[in-house]
């Protein structure tokens, strides 16, 4: 019995195995922006609650970049730095929106066939350009 189950462990294995390389195209080009990938969405979430975070004290914008910008943590919160940080927020929504174009990358790379699994990587990139081209557009 346990040879069975070991049998059909490997066999389901092997299938996944399978259909992962038949849906995927290009493995180079696909490891390359997925990364990229999950960046953009994370950037997204972040820049998108970036307020309401900020309102529970939690900052995820890295201290490094605010230096840049002659900034710390606590001037996030102040009205009279809000220039100084919109031209932050707008630095990492552009560089958000590199990301998502590799995304776009990632998601031609699997095969014209896997419209699913296309569509399926396509629908949070299309969710998450909205807040973006809203930040971007942005003066306040």
């Amino acid at each position: 019995m346990y040879g069975f189950r070991l049998c059909w462990h490997i066999l389901d294995r092997i299938i996944y195995t399978y259909l992962l390389y038949a849906l995927c195209g290009d493995p180079t080009v696909m490891k390359e922006n997925d990364i990229r990938f999950c960046k953009a969405l994370q950037l997204t979430n972040m820049l998108r609650y970036y307020a309401k975070d900020l309102r529970i004290n939690h900052c995820y914008l890295l201290p490094s970049m605010l230096e840049g910008y002659s900034l710390t943590p606590q001037d996030l919160l102040s009205t009279g730095s809000a220039s100084r940080v919109l031209v932050v927020i707008q630095e990492l929504a552009r560089y958000t929106l590199a990301q998502f174009r590799d995304a776009i990358d990632y998601i031609l790379a699997i095969r014209c066939l896997a419209v699913r699994l296309r569509q399926a990587c396509l629908w949070p990139i299309m969710i998450g350009l909205e807040p973006l081209l809203l930040l971007r557009g942005s003066t306040s």
